[in-house]
């Protein structure tokens, strides 16, 4: 009689796995091996890092794009020089490296369903799909002419030829950051996996 999956007893639904669960046969009869428990705690673990993956790479992002926003487009000049008020100008910058941070979040976020895909593939397709993003919405905002309500967001970061500044200052950085990230999880995801399976 073939063990039940995951300890459950006969008729019980089996828990779904991404390895099968094995077992082997000694003296005419089959036992469990135990590699079900490894595989599960190995799934646990890619999970976690998953989880850890997308919330790092978006908090990653928007505090580099925020460093970047004031190292490109420094506050003494869209602040200081112009009569707008504090907070729309604050708010601008906070709001487009929150965007940078969000489209990192889900560039890994889809990324990380391609589970069977090399950590080295999922580094620069996250880079690429976030870059392509990010572009799309400076184009949007830059030569499209639409702005963010109530605050400055055009004027300082996508005016005229500013959207190109963006694209290759704050998006191209951000989205290597994101590549990097996605590198370094995916190898250790899949260093659990190998394990789980030994």
């Amino acid at each position: 009689m073939p063990f039940p999956e995951n300890g459950s007893q006969r008729g019980d639904e089996p828990s779904k796995g991404r390895v099968a669960y094995h077992s082997g046969t000694i003296l005419g009869l089959e036992v469990p091996l135990g590699i079900k428990w490894h595989e599960s705690a190995g799934q646990n673990g890619v999970d976690g890092m998953r989880s850890l993956r997308i919330l790092l790479t978006g908090s990653l992002c928007f505090v580099s794009a925020v460093g970047l926003e004031f190292w490109v487009y420094p506050w003494a000049v869209y602040f200081g020089n112009f009569t707008y008020g504090f907070g729309s100008t604050l708010a601008s910058y906070l709001i487009v490296a929150l965007v940078v941070g969000v489209v990192a979040s889900a560039a890994s976020f889809s990324l990380s369903l391609y589970r069977s895909m090399p950590a080295v593939g999922q580094a620069l397709m996250t880079g690429v799909s976030m870059l392509t993003a990010l572009c799309v919405f400076g184009l949007i905002l830059g030569p499209f002419g639409l702005d963010i309500p109530g605050t400055r967001a055009r004027g300082i970061f996508f005016s005229e030829w500013k959207f190109m500044t963006f694209a290759t200052e704050v998006s191209a950085p951000a989205s290597i950051l994101a590549g990097l990230v996605a590198w370094l999880i995916v190898r250790r995801e899949q260093r659990i996996l190998r394990a789980a399976v030994r």
